[in-house]
């Protein structure tokens, strides 16, 4: 297993990698704290390899229509980046030959309130791709669908407590990518986060503040409280890694799962409904 730190800009243009480093106790962590504060750079940081007994694998859904275009571009770049990134369970539902896809599509459809017959449509992390101009496009959506970013200030001892935990997190869940975002001295970085702050009607009173899973989560105390609370967020929408598939067959969807994990994984990521977006499960698109 590797750690690997990226460089990225922060307005989502597309990622260069200029090395990978081994964080070594407080030296990595300057070295990560001192890259996050270059204007106009953000820190992407990645677990990068096998996933282990506890590993919980993030459930990317694809709806798609067998020969149409789009849908293809679409399973193209959901499956390229589920192979190259451990920690990615990719079901493909095929809502021309199954009802219970087609059904799940229905109320995905009237939950974020979009046509239910459009096809392709991406479901995860509390996030749905419909729209991409090319396979590379459907790629790079999904991989901002599964980013946490990390909005931080020079300075902040509770940022560098969530920075040191941060790495353990990503041992649980390989599949998503932590993005860091220095507001001190990036304005780009601190105009997105007023921006989240108005859309979700969060108060951002003290930093780090966490956008995953499309909600907002203020502050790190421990992680046994704020960690817990970020840990939480994720695992609405992850199944154990361990569970393993069995090959296609006629009890089987296209995704390869069993009828039954079909099943087990519809009833983990239910569309939410109402009174739990108001807990502050989520917050609408």
């Amino acid at each position: 297993m590797r750690e690997q730190t990226r460089l990225l800009t922060i307005n989502s243009l597309p990622r260069v990698r200029f090395g990978t480093c081994r964080r070594a106790g407080w030296l990595g962590l300057c070295l990560v704290t001192a890259l996050a504060s270059l204007p106009g750079l953000g820190i992407a940081q990645s677990h990068d390899g096998a996933t282990g007994d506890n590993a919980q694998c993030i459930i990317v859904e694809l709806f798609f229509s067998d020969g149409q275009e789009a849908s293809e571009m679409a399973l193209a770049g959901a499956s390229r980046l589920s192979e190259s990134r451990s920690g990615i369970r990719l079901v493909r539902r095929p809502v021309d030959r199954s009802e219970k896809a087609k059904d799940r599509l229905r109320r995905i459809a009237a939950h974020f309130r979009f046509e239910e017959t459009s096809t392709p449509v991406i479901y995860c992390c509390n996030r749905v791709i419909r729209t991409g101009a090319s396979a590379d496009d459907f790629e790079r959506q999904l991989r901002s669908a599964l980013q946490i970013e990390v909005f931080t200030r020079i300075g902040c001892r509770r940022c560098d407590r969530a920075r040191e935990w941060l790495p353990s997190l990503l041992q649980r869940y390989p599949g998503v990518e932590v993005v860091y975002r220095e507001i001190s001295n990036d304005a780009i970085a601190l105009q997105d986060l007023n921006n989240l702050v108005r859309v979700h009607g969060r108060a951002a009173t003290s930093t780090p503040v966490f956008h995953i899973c499309n909600d907002l989560i203020v502050g790190f105390d421990r992680p046994q409280t704020t960690g817990a609370r970020v840990e939480q967020a994720l695992s609405r929408w992850a199944t154990s890694c361990s569970r393993t598939t069995r090959p296609a067959n006629r009890n089987s969807d296209s995704s390869g799962m069993s009828r039954q994990m079909v099943q087990e994984v519809a009833g983990i990521l239910p569309f939410l409904p109402l009174h739990a977006w108001q807990r502050g499960h989520g917050s609408r698109p």
